[in-house]
């Protein structure tokens, strides 16, 4: 399954007895969701992204969580790569709100998707500012993310490194999503800045 290929990653949502009270709280949970934007390098970024979801096991909770780590890793790996980024945490809410609070953020961006950016340029015609955005959308239990502060590149990969760690027993559900979906394509820094105005710039 590619990832580029499929707009949608995955989604799961795990029902399992949890426990915790420091950094998890069983019942209840909150999203956080990180956007980061690349240069593209001419597809290398978005090649060696495709490669993790291809040999993602998607039908485990260690799977999935294992899926997470290595996205994680892979942006915290190609901080130097990064031109954009957003991060933010909802409040905690019980697990009904939970879900449809992620449904309602994930079909947003899915809606962004679908729209279609007019500003995406074949990788032939590329110039200077050229990117592709990764959109990750995280479910758990985790309350402690809620107080992360990215300010720079250097809190951006701590806090990428932290969303690496969540435990296949704390996540609720996970969505990522790479904009745009075609291999050949691109978004121009211009065009990138008005469909993810939350982005800021390094």
């Amino acid at each position: 399954m590619g990832i580029v290929a499929a707009m949608v990653v995955i989604i799961i949502v795990i029902a399992m007895s949890r426990r915790g009270k420091n950094v998890s709280t069983p019942g209840m949970g909150t999203i956080a969701m990180l956007q980061v934007a690349f240069y593209t390098k001419q597809g290398s970024i978005r090649k060696e992204f495709n490669r993790i979801g291809d040999s993602a096991n998607f039908d485990s909770p260690s799977g999935l969580a294992q899926f997470l780590n290595k996205a994680m890793i892979f942006i915290g790996r190609h901080s130097e790569d990064i031109s954009h980024y957003y991060f933010e945490c909802s409040d905690k809410m019980d697990i009904g709100r939970l879900e449809h609070e992620f449904e309602s953020k994930v079909s947003s961006e899915k809606m962004k998707y679908n729209s279609g950016p007019g500003g995406a340029t074949s990788s032939d015609e590329l110039e200077i500012d050229q990117h592709v955005v990764i959109s990750a959308f995280i479910a758990s239990e985790r309350v402690d993310l809620k107080n992360e502060q990215v300010g720079d590149i250097h809190s951006l990969k701590q806090t990428a490194n932290k969303l690496s760690g969540i435990s296949a027993r704390s996540i609720y559900a996970v969505e990522i999503i790479l904009d745009p979906s075609d291999t050949q394509d691109s978004l121009s820094r211009e065009t990138m800045e008005i469909e993810f105005p939350k982005l800021i710039r390094i």
